[in-house]
This record gives structure tokens, C-alpha cells and sequence, in this order.
């Protein structure tokens, strides 16, 4: 059974007993809707063509595709429609979203432990004990003739670094850009493309290709604190460029209004799916800007995600230059605890550390084998972060643009464009430096809006010689108290979340300063105050 309910963004397209949503390109041609369903039935009944085909599927997807033998369901290489799935009485049921009014509720303990300490439950666990969900870039395959059910990838985040050539590189990404963006544009088919435009540079790229081609109908819009940088910076961009830039001011007034709305309080409670914490930085700007008709109805939200992941802002530099060091499980484990998970040091009693430990280890244990060399330890870590992080809670903040009835689009996640990335050397990627130089290169300073962001400070050879001396975790503490310090000093709190959390804590009875980030309280208010948290 193939319960489909989310239709706000995209709508589902049915044919029969065939689902499909979203859009995608095969090769140069561009499918969605009927069309997409028609192109699926013709392609996915041989069973040999089946992983080869899905590869080559280029968008954002969701399906259920019946072949004679087979119910053959799918979502894309980032997961960007869930697709939920459980036994019941027999019978394998699937769904588009997790809702509480539809399902029986018990919660699983690891998973619970995992959601606090992270914001969202890792490998295919859901909060809920019966129900999984797909990966990214994963199939499942219902056999019908004796009901029983595969689960595969298709597709995974791997790498073949191997491209050296700095200025070849940067050549060639031009180019791809080019055609990465002329795909979006075809796909929008002259609708609005609205931009979410910070003090970054990933939607500063965005905006650049799209003022390069000769997009017109296109506005922007920035939000947070009035002396933000974000914001000050997007200003600049969007007027030099000559886009439109619309500023929703965040003060702790529009959170404790909508922190009390019955509009927020419907949002958090549907559409964490029992899985991932929702996005919340957009809501206020979203809101202004729908109830004061600043955005067409039907306008396209094109966010930045995640251009500098893909350029390699998470590669754990310490290892670049270690090849030929063995990098064993508990290293790699502990590191990946200690850069990702945030609320590991959450005073909640319930925390499972060492089963959290060993569920990071099982997903792990399938990618490296025991003796890897450093480059081997790297992917692992970014197919991690990926598969998790990347796909269940920052790419799902497209759950917000649904909300608000909008449909959306993710150019830097564009296949053509990741899988070069994924191409090229590590030692290129480091800090960025390739990413950054090629769009300074050839269209930040051609289009004079070359302004750099506030950056952190390096921590030097001294702090990178006390990281591989102090334990993660108590390194992690460490980190957490000197960021608690140095935002008093310095306050960092661009989008004013302060009374967000103060009000999420008061309405859970936990102490403000319980979690290092707002999506902790937000975890945590979710657990204890909609679904109760208990087995």
C-alpha cells in the first residue's frame, strides 16, 4: 500500500497504480509528472537496466512504479522527499509523510537518543520502532509474488578523487555551471525564483549564474539582525547585481509572536515526520513575505544548499596528509561524534553514548574496511555527514517551503555538478580554497560583488597538534564552553534565537543552556511536549 498525503510544493502525479513526484532529467531530456511515469514504466521492467537507469536520473524525485513482478519505490541521491515504510499485519505499507493522527506511536530508545544528540535519527531509523525510511539513493523493491521486500542503493556519495589540474578544473566548472543553471531555469518555465540570499557564498553563486544568463524574473530576500553581516553583505550583492532584495528584520517580538502562533505550533508538530527536527530559520521571513504578497503565489525558492560541502568544508584536514596511516573505527567513530553531534554533552540522562558509538560504527563498517588509508577515512566521514546530516536535516528544511505552498529547486546538488566535485583531489578542496578561487575567479570579481564573509579564525599547527591529544569528547566540551564565552564577548546570534530557546526551554521545564543550539531545544520540545517521548 502507497499512502500519499503531502501535496503542498509538488504535487504527486498518479497513473494507475504508478506515483511519481518531483522532476528529473535523463540525459538532455527533461521529465516530470505523466511523463516521468510513462518514462519509468517503459524503463525500470528490465530488471538489468534498472540501477543503471536510476543513476542517470538527474533531479529531485519521489516514485512507486509497478512492473510485473515487481513495486518498485524510490526517492532521489539526497533524499529530498522521504519515503517512509513498515509492516503491517503482513503487508508492507509506505508513506510520503509520518503523521501522528495515522500511526500508532512507540518510541525506540536508541533512536530517541540519537534524535536529541543530533536533531534527526541515523541510518534508516525513524523515532518509531516499526517504521523505517528510505536513504538516499536508495530502492525498494517489493516482490510480489511472495511479498517479500529488498532495500538497495543505487547510488552512493563516493569519490574518485583523481582531477589535479586547478586551472582545467575551474575551466570545466564554469561550464558545468552553465549547464547546471540553464537546467534550472528550463525547469522553473518562467516562474518567479525566489532566492534566500545571506552574507555567504553559496547563494551569492546562485544569484551570479543566474544574472550571467539573463534571468529576470528573479527577487531575493534576507532576514535576521539589522547590523547582521548576512545581511548587510546580501544587500550589497542583490544591488549591485540589480535584483530585488527584500529584508525581514528578526527581533525577539516576531519569535515570542511566532513562537505562540497556532501557525508555527502546526508546522513543528507535522512536519518533524519522527525523523528530523524542522527548519525554523526561514519561517518568519517566509511568512511576511506570503502574507504581504512580496513573492508570487507560484514562485520558486532556489537555496544554497550545500556548495560548500560538495567544495569540501567538512574534510577533516588533519588527515589530508597522512597517507598510509591506518585510521581505526574508534577514531573515526569518535571524530564524527565529535564534529556532528552537536548535543553529544546534553545533560539528558537517557543518552545511549556507546550505543550511539557502535550505531555510527555498523553504518561505518560497510564503507571501510579495517587497515584504510587516510583517503579512505575522509570519504567515509563525508558520505556520513551526506547520508545523515545533509540529507535528513539541511536539505530537508525544503519541509519549511512546502509548508508555505512553495515549490523549490537545489542546483548545487545538480548531479553533473557533485559528481565533478566528487572528482577532484582532496588537497584542492581543503578550507574551500578551489571552491572559493574559482567563484571569486570567474564571477564574484567579474560581476564586482567580491565581498568576503567574516571567517573564524584558525586554530594554527597549536590547535591542530591539541586535537589529536585531547580526547574528542572532552575536546568537544571544550570547543562548547569557549563558543559559549566568546559569544557573550562577541554575540553571534544573527537570527536573535535567544527568545526561541528561552521560551522552547521554559515550555519543556530544562534549564536554558541545556543544548548547544536552538535545533537542541527544538529536538527536545518535540520529544516532551508533542509525542511524549516515551516507550
Amino acid at each position: 500500500m502507497f499512502h500519499i498525503s503531502n501535496n503542498s510544493g509538488f504535487q504527486w502525479h498518479t497513473l494507475g497504480n504508478d506515483y511519481f513526484k518531483g522532476y528529473f532529467y535523463h540525459k538532455d531530456d527533461f521529465y516530470e509528472g505523466l511523463d516521468a511515469i510513462l518514462f519509468l514504466r517503459d524503463t525500470l521492467n528490465i530488471n538489468d537496466a534498472r540501477q543503471v537507469i536510476l543513476t542517470q536520473l538527474n533531479g529531485m524525485f519521489a516514485f512507486k512504479i509497478d512492473t510485473d513482478n515487481y513495486s518498485i519505490v524510490c526517492t532521489d541521491k539526497i533524499r529530498t522527499f522521504p519515503i517512509f515504510y513498515c509492516k503491517v499485519d503482513g503487508k508492507y505499507v509506505f508513506r510520503d509523510e509520518l503523521l501522528a493522527s495515522d500511526i500508532s506511536i512507540t518510541i525506540d530508545d536508541l533512536a530517541r537518543s540519537e534524535f536529541l544528540a543530533s536533531s534527526y535519527t541515523f541510518n534508516d531509523r525513524t523515532l518509531l520502532t516499526d517504521w523505517r525510511q528510505l536513504m538516499p539513493g536508495q530502492t525498494a523493491v517489493l516482490d510480489k509474488n511472495d511479498n517479500q521486500l529488498s532495500i538497495d542503493y543505487y547510488w552512493r556519495h563516493t569519490h574518485h578523487r583523481n582531477n589535479h589540474d586547478t586551472v582545467k578544473i575551474k575551466h570545466e566548472l564554469s561550464n558545468i555551471s552553465i549547464r547546471v543553471f540553464q537546467r534550472l531555469i528550463q525547469s522553473s518555465k518562467g516562474k518567479q525564483l525566489a532566492i534566500p540570499l545571506s552574507g555567504g557564498y553559496d547563494s551569492r553563486y546562485i544569484v551570479t549564474m543566474l544574472k550571467m544568463l539573463g534571468a529576470k524574473n528573479v527577487i531575493c530576500y534576507t532576514y535576521g539582525r539589522s547590523d547582521s553581516f548576512e545581511v548587510k553583505i546580501a544587500q550589497q550583492v542583490a544591488q549591485k547585481i540589480g535584483y530585488d532584495c527584500a529584508f525581514v528584520e528578526y527581533t525577539p517580538e516576531k519569535w515570542r509572536m511566532a513562537a505562540e502562533s497556532a501557525s508555527f505550533h502546526k508546522y513543528i508538530s507535522e512536519h518533524h515526520y519522527f525523523s528530523a527536527v524542522p527548519h525554523i530559520q526561514d519561517f518568519i521571513a517566509l511568512k511576511h513575505l506570503k502574507d504581504n504578497d512580496l513573492i508570487e503565489k507560484d514562485a520558486i525558492i532556489v537555496p544554497g544548499f550545500c556548495g560548500d560541502l560538495i567544495g569540501g568544508s567538512y574534510l577533516p584536514a588533519s588527515y589530508i596528509n597522512s597517507d598510509g596511516e591506518e585510521a581505526s573505527y574508534p577514531d573515526i567513530t569518535d571524530y564524527i561524534i565529535q564534529k556532528h553531534l552537536i548535543n553529544i554533552t546534553s545533560p539528558d540522562k537517557e543518552f545511549q553514548r556507546e550505543l550511539i558509538k557502535n550505531d555510527v560504527r555498523l553504518f561505518l563498517s560497510h564503507l571501510m574496511p579495517v587497515g584504510s588509508n587516510s583517503e579512505e577515512f575522509i570519504e567515509a566521514n563525508e558520505i556520513w555527514f551526506t547520508e545523515h546530516k545533509v540529507s535528513k536535516f539541511v536539505v530537508n528544511a525544503v519541509r519549511l517551503f512546502e509548508y508555505f505552498e512553495y515549490e523549490y529547486r537545489l542546483p548545487l546538488w545538480d548531479d553533473e555538478l557533485v559528481n565533478y566535485w566528487y572528482s577532484i583531489n582532496n588537497t584542492l578542496r581543503i578550507d574551500n580554497k578551489l571552491y572559493n578561487a574559482f567563484l571569486f575567479e570567474y564571477l564574484f570579481n567579474k560581476q564586482e560583488v567580491g565581498f568576503l564573509k567574516p571567517t573564524p579564525k584558525s586554530r594554527g599547527k597549536l590547535g591542530k597538534k591539541i586535537s589529536k591529544i585531547v580526547p574528542p569528547l572532552l575536546l568537544n566540551t571544550m570547543l562548547k564552553i569557549y563558543y559559549k564565552i566568546d559569544n557573550t564577548i562577541n554575540p553571534k546570534d544573527i537570527n536573535n534565537f535567544g527568545y526561541l530557546e528561552q521560551y522552547l526551554s521554559k515550555e519543556s521545564s530544562i534549564n536554558h543552556g541545556s543544548y548547544a543550539t536552538v535545533n537542541g531545544y527544538l529536538a527536545h520540545y518535540i520529544l516532551h511536549n508533542l509525542i511524549g517521548g516515551k516507550k
